[in-house]
């Protein structure tokens, strides 16, 4: 990813434990040409009672010690500002595996472009609860949408929107929502499709 200097000077500066902190929000701005990596020691890795993390054209490790004990997990990304093409499918599996007990989660545009082409979603066999999970909200490409929902479990109860970028492709193909919703919730009723 690349580096914002301003970004990455301020942040740089939080690297001690954030014991009290309970919810962040960090956007590399609307201005700025790329995507940023949030520092791999931000708050020395020690954050125990931070529940909500928001991240806007900013990316995180998915195994990084500040997921565990999230209730909303927000990462967007634009078109325009490019993703964080090295995250794997099982990097964000993994992620997700120690983020149980999110009760929401988004997800815009920062799946890795294989999951475009779904060989790499073939060949990981990991299927992750999220037993907790209320609101589900995922944009992109329809394949990219169906690989995460093919690896995940959640409850019947949850608000789902998902909202596929590429609907105007002619090789666009919506069956694969349907089917993966069925396998992740087991029955889905009436969801929201976009």
């Amino acid at each position: 990813m690349l580096s914002d200097p301003v970004l990455s000077n301020h942040l740089s500066t939080l690297n001690t434990p954030a014991d009290l902190l309970h919810s962040i929000t960090i956007s590399a701005g609307s201005n700025f040409a790329g995507s940023y990596s949030i520092p791999e020691n931000i708050f020395g890795g020690v954050a125990p009672n931070l529940r909500t993390l928001s991240l806007t054209v900013c990316g995180i490790r998915w195994n990084s010690p500040l997921l565990v004990n999230l209730r909303s997990l927000n990462i967007s990304f634009s078109t325009c500002t490019g993703t964080p093409n090295d995250y794997s499918l099982s990097e964000i599996l993994n992620g997700l595996r120690y983020s149980t007990h999110l009760k929401e989660l988004t997800l815009e545009h920062c799946t890795p472009h294989s999951l475009h082409d779904t060989t790499e979603d073939r060949d990981t066999r990991c299927v992750i609860q999220l037993p907790h999970l209320t609101y589900l909200r995922l944009v992109d490409h329809v394949s990219a949408c169906v690989s995460i929902l093919r690896h995940i479990i959640i409850p019947s109860q949850t608000t789902i929107n998902i909202f596929c970028t590429d609907i105007h492709e002619d090789d666009c193909d919506f069956s694969g929502i349907c089917t993966a919703l069925d396998e992740s919730i087991g029955g889905y009723r009436a969801k929201t499709l976009y």
